[in-house]
């Protein structure tokens, strides 16, 4: 402020100062001095101005690129985004969260690498877990499997094994939690693990192989563009068209 505050003194004395040499004063000689101070004045301070206007402009470029960024943490719940799923730290929602929903095209991996977070979850009273895997019957495994270079017999082998795992620890944990297990009808485009506060998504290649992929964090922010709710809704409508296989009483 200090700044535009003497480049716009410079552009009015300027401006003064020409005004004076054209009214009050006779003397040529001077007359030519005073335009000539005028004009320097008048230039310096006017092309001071632009420079900072055009300063001001690039910050508010600026300012407003980080303005969207904050649009998307605050409107739609986007808290963040890492490049490798691998490297992330799913143990606080597995632990903490009340409510989970876990979609994985089979989950075995996932769950050799988590089995302490899992027990622990299972060793809490009133904790509900869903699973959500493909049907191992259902035609979508082909295209799991031809995908992921195994074959339908050793994707089949992989679902199986995953929710056997699961079930082993939850009966172990004494059954103090809730454990439901659903077959999909369709193969997941993107794991997702929903918890009571935040979800969670991770995506998945294109193309065949293993390559890092990024995971996105959703928080639960309470309005209605937020992307949690979204994915929470779309969990729901999935559990409908989904059945259910353990326990075998359950909905």
């Amino acid at each position: 402020m200090k700044t535009y505050a003497i480049l716009v003194t410079c552009l009015l004395v300027g401006i003064f100062i020409s005004f004076v040499s054209v009214v009050w004063v006779e003397s040529e000689s001077m007359k030519l001095f005073l335009r000539e101070f005028a004009s320097f004045l008048t230039i310096g301070g006017g092309l001071g101005i632009l420079e900072r206007a055009l300063h001001r402009h690039d910050l508010f470029l600026q300012l407003r690129r980080l303005f969207l960024v904050h649009q998307s943490v605050d409107q739609y719940g986007i808290s963040l985004i890492e490049r490798d799923a691998n490297h992330y730290d799913y143990a606080p929602i597995v632990r903490t969260s009340p409510y989970l929903a876990i979609l994985l095209n089979d989950g075995r991996t996932w769950l050799s690498s988590r089995v302490l977070d899992m027990r622990h979850r299972f060793s809490k009273e009133g904790h509900v877990t869903e699973f959500f895997v493909p049907d191992p019957a259902g035609k979508f495994i082909d295209v799991i499997a031809q995908k992921t270079g195994y074959t339908r017999e050793q994707q089949v082998e992989k679902i199986e094994q995953a929710k056997k795992r699961l079930i082993e620890e939850y009966v172990g944990s004494g059954k103090k939690g809730v454990l439901k297990i659903y077959h999909m009808p369709h193969f997941p485009t993107h794991s997702v693990f929903l918890g009571s506060e935040e979800a969670i998504m991770t995506t998945y290649g294109s193309s065949s192989g293993r390559r890092a992929v990024p995971v996105l964090v959703f928080k639960k922010i309470g309005n209605t563009d937020c992307l949690y709710e979204d994915i929470k809704d779309d969990i729901s409508t999935l559990k409908k068209e989904s059945a259910c296989v353990y326990p075998s009483d359950c909905e």
